[in-house]
């Protein structure tokens, strides 16, 4: 990597995931133990599997990574140094540190292998439960 790739891919670096559901009706739901209102069984599991699984998987893989995340973070805020107008002096030194590569491979590994998934399943699961609502409501 030259000078300036901590700079240029900082977004990489430094970037976050979220997922912020809005689960208050579904907790209002649940806690009331009406469930039974909901005739469609195949439906009703969706709606469970989708908040006591997918979203929480997605919510667990989201901050392992930022577990991770935060340790390269720190690899670089620790090791980088910066010469008087602000430049990062030894970028090629920081990135080919081994525990900069490993985190970095982590993090990636984790994104590709689980995150993308955790989401697609999410997206998939939500499209799911819309079209057997625009069933039910028919």
């Amino acid at each position: 990597m030259n000078q300036d790739s901590i700079n240029k891919y900082s977004g990489i670096f430094f970037s976050s995931t979220d997922l912020d559901p809005n689960i208050g009706r579904y907790q209002g739901l649940k806690s009331s133990g009406k469930f039974r209102i909901i005739d469609n069984k195949e439906l009703l599991n969706n709606i469970i599997n989708l908040h006591e699984s997918i979203i929480l998987r997605i919510q667990e893989l989201n901050d392992k990574y930022y577990r991770h995340n935060d340790k390269l973070e720190s690899v670089i805020f620790q090791n980088t140094r910066l010469s008087p107008n602000r430049q990062i002096e030894n970028a090629s030194m920081v990135t080919s540190r081994s525990d900069f590569k490993i985190l970095l491979s982590v993090n990636g590994g984790i994104i590709v292998n689980n995150i993308i998934q955790a989401h697609e399943d999410g997206i998939n699961k939500c499209n799911e439960i819309l079209k057997q609502l625009d069933e039910e409501l028919k």
